[in-house]
């Protein structure tokens, strides 16, 4: 549970009267998390959400009616307790700066003054999801597409290969890493500077994510897979999807003759039969 405090002290200076008055620094919150807040700024202009008085309990603005079902407000008035407010359902629109203000007046004059704190920036953070792996093979002027789900990926030396990773990566965005495991949890290769491309959504607080590695297929990747791994610093646990196990075939042609039966040395005519041999 996040709090944001507004903390005001009132001093009696020779008829006048100074407000102090402060709120705490900037916070983030995962969403369904709860944070407090007063008024905000989506734009360039903040707006009054909710009002507190020292004879009243306080009360949401027009502008705060948006909130009054997922936040509480305290039942104390301003004399009795800081003003706090705090939110039950974090929301996207909630990413906003606030501001905590004071309006007064003194006995000895008509004028209103108001104080106001510092801006505070409230950021809503999203985790990301498990990401979705689709592999491409290129082999001259063939193109294949292979999903995640499947247990095994049949190449050929020499093929192109690319490994497509996307999906939501949160906010504060992730990044995807790419790894290559041989059989036993071997790892072999480790691409850490391969791009990751975002965009926002619309309607959405968090980015969709896409990254490509390509690679051209060795006779050491045979048995291998290429993970595609979330790299982000709200996880805890590790986020990661496999591509299917990479198996080479080969190419094997056998020639076959007949011998002349006269001198016993091939006739000259021959004939090949191609066999695709599966390399274990």
């Amino acid at each position: 549970m996040l709090f944001v405090v507004a903390l005001t002290t009132c001093l009696q200076i020779y008829g006048t009267v100074a407000f102090e008055i402060s709120i705490n620094e900037n916070r983030s919150g995962l969403l369904e998390a709860t944070i407090p807040h007063w008024n905000n700024k989506t734009s360039h202009i903040y707006e009054d959400i909710v009002v507190f008085t020292s004879s009243a309990v306080p009360r949401f603005t027009a502008k705060g009616q948006y909130l009054s079902k997922r936040i509480h407000l305290p039942k104390q008035t301003l004399t009795s307790s800081p003003a706090t407010i705090t939110f039950f359902d974090l929301q996207c629109m909630d990413d906003a700066s606030y501001k905590c203000s004071i309006t007064y007046q003194i006995r000895s004059e008509f004028e209103l003054h108001t104080v106001e704190s510092n801006a505070t920036l409230i950021t809503v953070q999203v985790l990301p999801d498990k990401p979705q792996l689709t592999v491409m093979v290129n082999r001259s002027t063939t193109l294949t597409q292979i999903h995640a789900t499947a247990k095994s990926m049949s190449v050929m030396n020499g093929d192109n290969v690319t490994f497509v990773c996307r999906g939501n990566v949160g906010k504060p965005p992730a990044r995807f890493v790419f790894q290559q495991f041989l059989p036993g949890h071997i790892l072999v290769n480790n691409y850490t500077n391969v791009l990751t491309k975002t965009s926002t959504v619309d309607g959405m607080c968090f980015y969709f994510g896409e990254s490509n590695l390509s690679m051209q297929i060795i006779n050491e990747d045979n048995q291998a897979i290429v993970r595609c791994i979330v790299s982000s610093i709200l996880l805890k646990q590790t986020l990661h999807v496999d591509s299917p196990q990479i198996e080479i075939f080969l190419i094997v042609v056998l020639f076959f003759y007949k011998a002349d039966s006269a001198t016993n040395s091939p006739s000259g005519s021959g004939e090949t039969n191609g066999n695709l041999l599966k390399r274990r």
